[in-house]
């Protein structure tokens, strides 16, 4: 196992603006090309903070552009390792629905002013399209949204599934609808396809699709809480863990290790995130 410590500062940031890293996400893909890994972030130029009286003093952040930066791992020099600006995004990015890596290209949610308002107040919309970024040649391009999708809310997540660019989406209060973008043939653009349709009967907040198993069996976590499976061709959904209930057993001292008498304070936050597994043989401190 590797670890590495990067600058979260930015060098890039500031020049001639008050710059804001407003994002305290950073997605990471893997750059096929280079055989790297590759951290990307954004930050805005921003012009004026203000609070608009007319809007019951709401925050408002004027700004003039979207600056987006990468830092590459595994140049094996520790000086290397530094944001470096690359093209703007064309449009605001909204880190809500957290990015995804997906065949060398990273994806997140976005706002194209030119494409509608990206509402839907139910879904908490936060973005119209998904904005590309690629790590080959570093710069961006617009993703439309499967059919019929206004917009990718708070509800939504996009992932990767078996090399392909997935977007579980909410469909209704109780269900979701889970996209696919595979490839076209002859070089053409993928176009997305309804893979699974999933209703669980309750409420649920999200779905984040996590694999896929043989006989196209998805394996997904609701809402950070429970990992469900979904067989579509018996028409099975069961609940395969409960996260809530395996963290409730870990116990934490002060002196860094674990014991059954110490608990975590109640002044304390604790995230439990479920996150597929990728094991790597490429360095992400050493040349490649």
């Amino acid at each position: 196992m590797e670890s590495i410590a990067v600058p979260t500062a930015s060098p890039n940031a500031g020049a001639g603006h008050f710059a804001m890293v407003t994002s305290v996400v950073a997605a990471i893909g893997f750059d096929p090309c280079t055989n790297t890994y590759v951290l990307s972030r954004f930050f805005y130029r921003v012009t004026r903070v203000f609070r608009d009286e007319t809007q019951a003093g709401t925050l408002v952040v004027e700004h003039d552009g979207v600056g987006h930066e990468v830092l590459r791992l595994g140049s094996g020099v520790a000086a290397a390792v530094r944001w470096r600006l690359t093209e703007d995004a064309p449009f605001s990015i909204n880190d809500t629905v957290p990015p995804v890596s997906c065949g060398g290209t990273i994806y997140w949610a976005a706002m194209d002013p030119s494409s509608g308002d990206g509402g839907e107040e139910d879904n908490g919309g936060g973005g119209n399209v998904l904005l590309r970024f690629s790590l080959r040649d570093e710069t961006f391009a617009a993703f439309p949204l499967p059919p019929g999708a206004g917009c990718v809310g708070r509800r939504d997540r996009v992932a990767e599934l078996g090399g392909e660019l997935c977007l579980a989406r909410a469909a209704a209060p109780t269900a979701f609808d889970v996209w696919v973008a595979a490839a076209g043939g002859g070089g053409c653009e993928p176009e997305w396809s309804l893979r699974w349709h999933v209703d669980f009967y309750r409420p649920v907040g999200f779905v984040a699709p996590l694999a896929v198993g043989a006989g196209g069996v998805l394996v997904m976590c609701v809402d950070d809480e429970d990992v469900y499976r979904y067989d579509k061709q018996n028409r099975v959904l069961e609940k395969v863990a409960d996260v809530q209930d395996v963290s409730r057993h870990v116990r934490w001292n002060w002196n860094g290790g674990r014991g059954e008498d110490d608990v975590v304070p109640s002044s304390c936050s604790a995230v439990q995130l479920l996150v597929p597994c990728v094991e790597s043989l490429v360095s992400i401190c050493s040349c490649n």
